[in-house]
């Protein structure tokens, strides 16, 4: 099992001195998820994933990064007591931590369970009386994730949008050319999550 980043009720190790490309990728995170935020990014979560991998994934770290196809249920939190369904979200792991890097589900969603195969949503759903069901579209688009995140895993480049990629990545180069070294443990956890920023 793995540990996502973004939940707000796990207890996190501290790390008393972590690596500082640790938490430059902390705050390129943040960054990612208010540029989401103030402009209201929805459904952009193959382009959200693509980014974030580009950012983590640079030509001097050895940290193995892959895109995962995830099947999301949660509550909304205008819709507290209705539990919703993303059969094709695609979510970052980055080492043994996966991380959501789309605002919209990251903090979106409350109660939020990620499932990585149908089989394994199906089990949960058969316990759950009010679960929401799996369609074939559902299914349909699951599947078709796979392939879009092997191809990103394999080098490739799949945005569904790229002036939003590159308005992402520009947002984020120049808060970082700003945020410098001067500010090195300034990262907002609402953003982030503690399991790289919680020292």
């Amino acid at each position: 099992m793995y540990q996502f980043i973004i939940m707000s009720n796990i207890n996190y190790v501290r790390i008393p001195h972590p690596p500082r490309k640790d938490i430059i990728i902390a705050k390129q995170l943040e960054l990612m998820l208010k540029y989401q935020k103030m402009n209201n990014i929805k459904r952009m979560c193959m382009t959200n994933a693509q980014i974030l991998r580009d950012l983590i994934s640079g030509p001097t770290n050895s940290i193995k990064v892959t895109v995962i196809p995830v099947i999301c249920i949660g509550a909304q939190i205008n819709i507290p007591d209705t539990l919703s369904i993303c059969a094709g979200h695609l979510v970052v792991r980055c080492g043994d931590i996966i991380i959501d890097p789309s605002y919209e589900y990251s903090h979106g969603f409350t109660n939020k369970k990620y499932f990585y195969s149908i089989g394994e949503f199906s089990k949960f759903a058969k316990k759950m009386a009010s679960s929401p069901h799996i369609t074939k579209e559902h299914i349909k688009t699951f599947v078709s994730l796979h392939d879009t995140a092997e191809k990103i895993n394999s080098g490739g480049c799949y945005t569904t949008d790229k002036s939003y990629y590159n308005n992402v990545f520009d947002y984020i180069e120049n808060k970082m050319k700003k945020w410098g070294n001067a500010r090195v443990f300034n990262i907002n956890k609402i953003f982030v999550g503690g399991a790289i920023t919680d020292y």
